[in-house]
């Protein structure tokens, strides 16, 4: 009976343990900062005139880096290649997975690009700019969310993310850089800020599955081959003014919006006049260019000053006629009574 007990309680106690084991490994791995030994940085003063630091290489081999907030009391300001005097990349590791960017960090430039096992990125809503090349060429990043205080993408700092797909640009987004999104080949939908003036030419070429998109109020040119072939909707702005070569595929278009009239549409500029070689239906404000008033017939407005004018006649033409049947029904009468 002894050993009977003393089997039951070592059984139980191996199964607590399993179970507290197998539990203990299920729970998910919280990264912590990475120490200031693993990092190369030194001071640095943003354009505010914040005093601080620039991170400007790391050389940790975990597959999640999480940036410390502050290095020596100091706050981590902006990640950086440029400022490395070193001839190797700042940041050279191409097995990370997730990168964690702390409240603080206002800039990056350069710093991640040809990361090509980088899944997920998240940003702090500090950041202010994503320069060139900053996420060049990170082909397995599927996801990452721009805060909204966001201000400026650079030149390619994005291109070649081949499986991101979806971006939103919040509308704190003014300034977007050549080649920002080019080669993005998942990306199925986009979201342009509203504070954006101009897209640059090739910003988002290459973005083969990207079949419509809404080009927001504001938006005032659209440069060479901004967008890719694959485009089969677009809507355009009332504020645009010009449209460079191929700045978007005119000959695979099946539908084009326009939040105006076709007579404001007809003064839009375009290289070589390229606009007048769309065949797909453009819409005008809501109506089809199969609306005669749309396509040929009368512009926008001009229908409108008719319709009064027509109705105006017809009230006069019935009254007048009234007036004279009248008349001829008093003078029978009259005539009938002498």
């Amino acid at each position: 009976m002894k050993h009977v007990k003393k089997f039951g309680f070592v059984f139980i106690s191996t199964l607590l343990l399993s179970v507290l084991l197998l539990s203990t490994a299920a729970l998910p791995v919280l990264a912590e900062p990475i120490p200031a030994d693993a990092l190369r940085w030194k001071s640095y003063t943003a354009e505010d005139g914040t005093e601080g630091v620039v991170i400007t290489g790391c050389t940790s081999k975990d597959p999640v880096w999480e940036f410390p907030a502050t290095i020596d009391g100091k706050p981590v300001l902006r990640l950086d290649t440029l400022h490395s005097l070193e001839s190797d990349p700042a940041f050279s590791d191409t097995t990370t997975k997730e990168i964690i960017v702390p409240e603080g960090v206002q800039e990056i430039n350069y710093a991640f690009a040809m990361y090509t096992a980088l899944e997920k990125v998240t940003l702090p809503q500090s950041l202010k700019s994503i320069g060139m090349y900053s996420f060049y060429n990170c082909s397995a990043l599927k996801e990452i969310n721009f805060p909204a205080g966001l201000e400026t993408i650079g030149s390619d700092a994005f291109d070649g993310c081949k499986q991101l797909e979806t971006v939103s640009l919040p509308d704190s987004v003014t300034k977007l850089g050549e080649y920002a999104f080019s080669g993005c080949a998942s990306l199925k939908e986009l979201r342009l800020s509203a504070g954006i003036k101009q897209i640059p030419e090739y910003a988002f070429d290459g973005c083969t599955s990207l079949t419509s998109v809404v080009i927001p109020e504001g938006v005032e040119r659209i440069g060479i081959s901004a967008f890719d072939d694959s485009l089969k909707t677009i809507t355009l702005p009332k504020s645009l003014t010009y449209v460079d070569m191929n700045g978007f595929a005119y000959s695979d278009l099946e539908k084009v919006i326009y939040n105006g009239t076709k007579q404001e549409f007809e003064k839009i500029d375009s290289y070589m006049d390229q606009l007048n070689s769309i065949e797909c239906p453009i819409e005008y404000n809501g109506g089809t260019s199969g609306d005669p008033s749309q396509n040929g017939g009368p512009a926008d407005g001009e229908t409108n000053v008719w319709v009064p004018i027509i109705i105006g006649i017809v009230v006069i033409v019935l009254a007048a006629g009234g007036s004279v049947a009248v008349f001829l029904f008093m003078k029978r009468k009259n005539n009938a009574n002498r």
